[in-house]
């Protein structure tokens, strides 16, 4: 009896035990799928957070990319994005993104191969993911100091992600340094005997460079962007022609007014070494911190000028006084002679004025060196030199025209650097002509031509 009340007992533990059993395997089922969904969570954030920030390297690469080009670019200030910024976006965050988006998503050329110079903007790989650039213009042209990156993950063509950031740079200046004895930024022409002497002796063209007979000699090289030489079998016996090149970035131009208010115009009026030559014949010195040309008083002497017409000129019956720097306000200068007009340290500065004067002409025997440091002859128009005219000098100097550079007779210089602009007619063309022997090593820096160079500003994600 006993034995079998005992049985009863255990069978009835059994079934209490079953279902709790049940139960602590139920809740330890639960706390496990509760723990896995929990694992599951933070491993997809953290693979999310992961791609977010991959995302942005990427971005931030696509920018650091587009701020190289544009800094290895021939000219800095046209490497922009084709569409322009409309002004309202520009300062407003999300329009600036949105801006971004929808301008990088019809990038498709990639940037392996391509120069800075071909491409307003391209696609950058990267191991984590496609990346575009663009650097945007205001509406009227200019070119704003920011770049964006558009970072893609995986892919540009199929984003998971996409991020956009900012980096704005600035720019700084610096002396140029010449390296061409001729630079033009625009097509030139070359005839008869050209020599180009020294270690700087190059001329490079940013448009065609056409060149006809003659024996060329030249120690340095000739390059061109567009087209050239047109001189056909001519060409076998040219020496130092180097082919095509990328277009060569101009010093950033300055005005005949920019040198007139400049530090060292200040110094040289008050040392009385600057003279006005105005549009009505007068002839002025102008006071320190003299606001405008030709306001300052009336000079006792022409300084060798006469006003002809609308050109002020030296025939060579007259001396021109050295040590001066002349400033030609809304009229053009003519220095001719044979041999009478005497050499000296002058330097010529020609202002246009509603689109009037401003062209020096330089014919026969005359030789200057600079008087303002590194320049002999500074025109808003053309320079036109003939005969035997002659830049030379102990301390190089420049020969710039906002237009052209004409040389031509028996020219010779030495020590001069010629730049031309070419800025009021894109067809015009430099040219050299005769039996010109110019000279130039390209080892001085001219400080007032300032070089700019970009400097990387912050970062900040759109």
């Amino acid at each position: 009896m006993d034995r079998l009340i005992h049985s009863r007992d255990l069978a009835a533990d059994d079934g209490v035990a079953l279902p709790f059993a049940l139960l602590v395997a139920i809740l330890l089922a639960m706390l496990s799928s509760l723990f896995i969904a929990n694992a599951l969570m933070e491993n997809r954030a953290s693979f999310q957070s992961e791609q977010h920030e991959s995302t942005l390297h990427v971005a931030e690469s696509g920018a650091e990319v587009g701020v190289e080009r544009v800094m290895s670019a021939a000219d800095p200030a046209a490497a922009v994005w084709d569409e322009p910024l409309p002004d309202e976006e520009a300062t407003d965050l999300d329009a600036l993104r949105s801006w971004a988006e929808e301008q990088a998503a019809t990038v498709t050329a990639d940037c392996d191969g391509l120069s800075p110079d071909e491409a307003g903007s391209c696609v950058v790989r990267t191991a984590s993911g496609e990346a575009t650039f663009l650097r945007p213009q205001s509406e009227v042209g200019d070119p704003l100091p920011l770049v964006l990156g558009v970072g893609y993950t995986p892919t540009k063509a199929d984003p998971q992600r996409t991020r956009v950031v900012m980096l704005e740079f600035g720019s700084s200046s610096a002396a140029w340094q010449a390296e061409h004895a001729f630079l033009a930024d625009g097509d030139v022409t070359v005839g008869g005997n050209v020599k180009l002497r020294g270690d700087g002796g190059s001329l490079h063209s940013n448009g065609d460079l056409a060149m006809s007979g003659g024996a060329y000699e030249v120690d340095g090289s000739l390059t061109w962007t567009e087209d050239g030489p047109s001189c056909g079998e001519d060409c076998s016996n040219v020496n130092g022609i180097s082919g095509r090149h990328g277009p060569v970035a101009l010093p950033e131009y300055v005005t005949a007014l920019d040198l007139y208010e400049s530090d060292k115009a200040e110094e040289l009026k008050n040392q009385g070494e600057w003279v006005d030559l105005c549009p009505d014949g007068s002839v002025r010195e102008p006071t320190l911190h003299a606001a405008e040309p030709c306001e300052g008083k009336a000079a006792d002497s022409t300084y060798g000028w006469a006003l002809d017409g609308a050109t002020w000129s030296n025939d060579g019956n007259a001396t021109i006084d050295s040590d001066m720097t002349y400033y030609i306000h809304g009229r053009d200068a003519k220095l001719t002679g044979n041999g009478s007009v005497p050499g000296g340290a002058f330097s010529i500065i020609l202002e246009r004025v509603d689109g009037q004067g401003g062209t020096f002409e330089g014919a026969g025997n005359t030789g200057i060196a600079p008087h303002y440091p590194g320049l002999l002859i500074w025109a808003e128009g053309d320079v036109d030199l003939r005969g035997t005219f002659g830049g030379t000098s102990e301390l190089p100097g420049v020969i710039g025209a906002g237009g052209t550079v004409s040389l031509g007779g028996n020219f010779g210089s030495d020590g001069v650097a010629y730049l031309a602009y070419h800025h009021h007619d894109e067809d015009s063309e430099s040219d050299i002509q005769g039996n010109p022997t110019i000279r130039f090593d390209g080892d001085h820096d001219f400080e007032f031509l300032p070089a700019t160079a970009t400097q990387r500003g912050r970062w900040t994600e759109l």
